[in-house]
């Protein structure tokens, strides 16, 4: 299916139906049936880039080349900061799928969005 999605774009959005990690909602965390939608999201970034590369395309060519999450605020402490480490892991992962897991910080997430020097 991802060979069919955007074959010439270079930028993939990654909204993230915010009601599972909300801090407004249940709180359901990526596990729940709107927030699993990005493990799909995933899965299609992953089959694009793979079609790419059996075209023939490599290093930077390869498209997707940048993916833009949109974050809600409650994934920083969803299922205490695992849920924001899971999504960091797998984004990560399309690229290196080696690449090791992703420790949340001792005093979690820090909020304004980076990370602690």
């Amino acid at each position: 299916m991802g060979q069919r999605l955007n074959p010439f774009g270079v930028l993939q959005v990654v909204h993230l139906v915010r009601q599972d990690l909300s801090i407004a909602g249940k709180r359901a965390g990526l596990a729940g049936a709107r927030s699993g939608l990005f493990m799909e999201q995933v899965r299609i970034v992953k089959e694009m880039r793979e079609t790419d590369k059996r075209n023939g395309r490599t290093g930077d060519m390869v498209r997707p080349r940048y993916l833009v999450w949109e974050n809600v605020v409650g994934a920083f402490s969803s299922n205490k900061g695992k849920d924001f480490a899971a999504v960091l892991e797998e984004i990560i992962k399309i690229v290196e799928p080696e690449a090791p897991g992703i420790e949340v910080p001792e005093k979690g997430w820090p909020t304004w969005g980076g990370l602690p020097r």
